[in-house]
């Protein structure tokens, strides 16, 4: 048990109790003495308090009453560095590719006849 007798569940409902009254404005009641010892019950409704107002609405809809979006660094750098090894890895290919071409098209063009391998292997034997 903790504050005044209350469970931690008892006080955080007190807590948004309070919270609520603080949003909606606070009905308070005091007693006051005039000068002829008489009591009197005075009650006033404060106005709802902007502060209050601001933090639920930052807590129950964070992306629509944020003051900032979060952002790490981390997040960024991963998928920046993911992009970069993808475009690397595609560039790579790319000029093997490119490579390749040049180099079958450097080699010299020999005209002959084409001949199976079963021939060929049948006369040599």
């Amino acid at each position: 048990m903790t504050n005044e007798g209350r469970s931690d569940e008892q006080w955080l409902q007190h807590a948004e109790d309070k919270l609520w009254e603080m949003i909606e404005g606070a009905e308070i009641t005091q007693e006051k003495l005039d000068k002829d010892g008489c009591v009197h019950e005075l009650r006033a409704k404060l106005p709802p308090n902007v502060d209050a107002i601001k933090f639920a609405l930052k807590n129950r809809s964070k992306g629509k009453w944020a003051d900032k979006t979060e952002i790490t660094n981390t997040q960024i750098n991963v998928n920046l560095t993911a992009s970069y090894n993808e475009v690397k890895e595609i560039m790579a290919r790319n000029k093997a590719k490119i490579q390749e071409q040049q180099h079958l098209q450097s080699l010299p063009i020999i005209e002959g006849e084409i001949v199976n391998e079963s021939e060929t292997n049948s006369d040599t034997i």
